[in-house]
């Protein structure tokens, strides 16, 4: 317990010294990349905790902008969406699902659209809805393939490939291989 408190204490510090001298952003991206090395240690409860600081970093600097930050939150979300799967925690996991897909609804950025296909295609897939992941994937696709002819599709799909090979994301490199070799059926 002592050293529980030791770390959570030493954990908030740095975050408050991280926010006050750069990003808020890249004090998340910190928070996040300790919560995950909390993770891989096994100290679930103070993974969780580095995520509740996060959320209180992002409200008070929220409060203090007068703006919402829905984009933050999302990653902090994704942390815990991380997390909970680590831990098959479906009915967890589909709760962050819920609250992802309202911060991008709300940070209406591309990236984060994107991102939420991928995340849940990823979810989807690992609690075993493989048909639900490879709509996602197709979705990512067409959003990527927009305005595009079919040279510039191809080119995405090449491009989509390419990166899931280099992340050694099977999954994903054989769902694109299977829309691929539909889409170039289809032509």
């Amino acid at each position: 317990m002592k050293n529980l408190l030791i770390i959570l204490t030493f954990a908030c510090s740095l975050i408050t010294v991280q926010a006050q001298n750069s990003s808020l952003k890249k004090t998340v991206e910190d928070g996040i990349k300790t919560s995950i090395q909390q993770t891989e240690n096994r100290e679930w409860k103070e993974a969780f905790a580095t995520c509740r600081a996060l959320d209180g970093l992002i409200a008070v600097e929220e409060q203090k902008a007068r703006k919402a930050a829905p984009e933050l939150h999302y990653l902090v979300s994704k942390e815990r969406l991380r997390m909970y799967m680590r831990l098959n925690n479906a009915e967890q996991s589909k709760l962050q699902i819920e609250k992802l897909e309202d911060f991008a609804e709300k940070a209406k950025q591309d990236a984060v659209s994107e991102d939420l296909l991928m995340t849940k295609a990823g979810y989807f897939q690992k609690f075993g809805m493989n048909d639900k992941s490879l709509q996602c994937y197709k979705e990512l696709v067409q959003k990527r393939s927009t305005g595009k002819d079919e040279q510039g599709t191809n080119q995405c799909f090449q491009d989509m490939l390419a990166q899931a090979k280099e992340n050694k994301n099977a999954s994903l490199t054989r769902a694109l291989e299977r829309l691929y070799t539909n889409w170039q059926d289809s032509i």
